[in-house]
């Protein structure tokens, strides 16, 4: 009963809290916008150049000492797999492919798996509601539109 009680007023503390924001940035005049917008502007151009700075002294540093991060052995494997001598040599390699927590793989990854797979030897497993990895860009919606789940599903509706 005393966790119903907490619970309640936790509830009525997250409405009061949500009708606050909604009431202060929801519902603001197009001019309050553009003024919040102008205001913040500065400091958003100079988290901007920031972040390009960063990124620019981080390409830098990995070519100083000759390292590649995730991302970078992503791109090359693509590059790679563009070539078609080369992508069908690794397709012949693999008899099945199972790939695991497919919600969280996203379009760059999903365009390797395709290189490297045939219609019939692929198996992906997954669950939309569990995607943890947006901030990786990944796209929960690949297991119902990307072109490997189309593919999919005409293997299995056909079967």
């Amino acid at each position: 009963m005393k966790y119903w009680l907490l619970n309640a007023r936790m509830q009525g503390k997250g409405k009061s809290y949500c009708r606050n924001i909604s009431s202060s940035l929801v519902m603001l005049s197009a001019e309050e916008l553009t003024e919040r917008n102008k205001a913040m502007y500065p400091a958003l151009s100079k988290l901007r150049d920031l972040i390009l700075d960063f990124d620019n002294e981080y390409k830098k540093l990995k070519n100083r000492r000759r390292q590649l991060d995730f991302d970078d052995l992503q791109h090359l494997a693509l590059q790679a797999l563009s070539n078609e001598a080369i992508a069908k040599t690794e397709k012949d390699k693999f008899l099945y492919i199972f790939v695991d927590e497919y919600q969280d793989t996203n379009q760059l990854q999903e365009s390797l798996i395709t290189k490297i797979t045939s219609k019939d030897n692929l198996l992906c497993v997954g669950d939309v509601k569990q995607s943890i990895y947006a901030f990786r860009q990944a796209d929960p919606e690949l297991l119902s539109t990307g072109e490997i789940a189309i593919n999919l599903m005409t293997v299995i509706w056909m079967s």
